[in-house]
């Protein structure tokens, strides 16, 4: 068996890694509530010292801590501030690096807190913190689907061609195709088209269990 070490692990908010962080904490809540517990006479009488427990709510809290960096390529706090100052969920998705494409976290959070820590000839460092909104699409004990496209926008020319490659849960679950402007992008098994100067969102869909999953990609066309 092998071990996991820290740098195994991914954190992506809004579409892209988090970058240099140091550590990220990924925390599972539970919500709970006693019950009291009346034993039966013939039990014993530590038994009613013991009250049980029932589950009332479940959430995710997610916290990161990196370096400030100059030319940050992948999300740091210049990239994640104006995402705060937005003040919507942000997509985020949790998975080992490398080896596993498959995330064991994947919703909508909120950026509850970000925070920057500036001292004195030393390097600037930012922490930025997490919670769900609503019930993410992907977490452990969670049966159900789920498709990621490898592109989430497009940008081709008229007569180009482009395979979108999704990826799925369960493992060859059948994926169905829509354009929504056939007349300027069309798709037929994942290729994709350029028809006509103008834009379409191609979406992938799967169903599991009854349950409707999809991801989607704009295609903006040019004219060659």
């Amino acid at each position: 068996m092998s071990y996991v070490n820290g740098s195994d692990l991914l954190l992506k908010v809004g579409g892209q890694a988090v970058g240099h962080c140091t550590t990220h904490t990924l925390t599972f809540n539970s919500e709970t509530k006693d019950r009291a517990v009346k034993p039966v006479a013939a039990a014993s009488q530590s038994s009613g010292l013991w009250k049980g427990k029932g589950v009332t709510g479940l959430s995710i809290s997610i916290s990161a801590e990196g370096l400030r960096y100059y030319n940050e390529t992948e999300n740091g706090y210049e990239q994640v501030a104006p995402l705060w100052g937005q003040g919507q969920s942000v997509e985020v998705v949790a998975f080992k690096r490398g080896g596993d494409a498959d995330p064991y976290v994947k919703g909508n959070f909120v950026i509850a807190t970000l925070e920057e820590t500036s001292p004195a000839q030393d390097d600037a460092t930012y922490s930025i913190s997490l919670e769900n909104d609503g019930e993410p699409e992907i977490y452990p004990g969670k049966a159900g689907g789920f498709i990621s496209l490898n592109a989430s926008q497009l940008k081709l020319k008229v007569g180009d061609k482009v395979t979108l490659l999704p990826t799925v849960l369960p493992d060859g679950t059948s994926v169905t195709w829509s354009s929504s402007a056939t007349a300027k992008a069309n798709v037929a098994n994942g290729v994709v088209t350029a028809v006509a100067a103008g834009t379409s969102t191609i979406t992938a869909q799967i169903t599991v269990g009854g349950a409707v999953f999809k991801d989607t990609c704009v295609v903006t066309v040019e004219a060659a």
